[in-house]
């Protein structure tokens, strides 16, 4: 596995995920209580709160990868750029934050499909281009993402 860009294709996406969450994005930093969907949330939510999707290293978003297990369907889509990001601009101290993004998209198994179509149509129709050629490029790049790939696309191609 690499670790920082290395060709045009993660640059394209990058680029991709930048526009696509940053134009016309319909979400604002999520409000204070409307981060978290348990108050025992290993400090995420404290963490979190008041900060921009666009201001977080990928340490920090290693550090709190969990997060995406715990976040409403507001700030797991308003987030979700950052652990992208991280992947694809440091992937070795980003660790496993790609593989998390991925195994969101893949059938629910912690969390209810109610959750899952609460934050897929959160989205805008860019967002779930970006997040799609997301996992295509983990499959691309690692491989062993096949049944999340076709199941997020099957449920994010409109």
């Amino acid at each position: 596995m690499g670790s920082k860009i290395k060709d045009s294709t993660s640059s394209d996406l990058i680029a991709q995920i930048r526009r696509a969450f940053s134009d016309g994005f319909s979400f604002e930093v999520p409000p204070n209580g409307r981060l978290t969907t348990s108050r025992y949330d290993e400090g995420i939510h404290d963490f979190f709160t008041g900060r921009e999707w666009s201001s977080l290293s990928p340490v920090e978003v290693r550090k709190h990868v969990a997060a995406l297990s715990f976040f409403t369907p507001e700030a797991f889509c308003y987030y979700l750029p950052a652990f992208m990001l991280a992947e694809l601009l440091d992937a070795e101290t980003a660790d496993v934050a790609g593989q998390f993004v991925v195994f969101t998209f893949g059938r629910p198994k912690f969390e209810s499909q109610a959750c899952y179509d609460a934050r897929i149509a959160l989205f805008t129709q860019d967002q779930k281009q970006a997040v799609l050629a997301f996992l295509d490029y983990m499959q691309e790049r690692y491989g062993g993402f096949e049944d999340a790939v076709i199941y997020a696309s099957g449920r994010l191609i409109s």
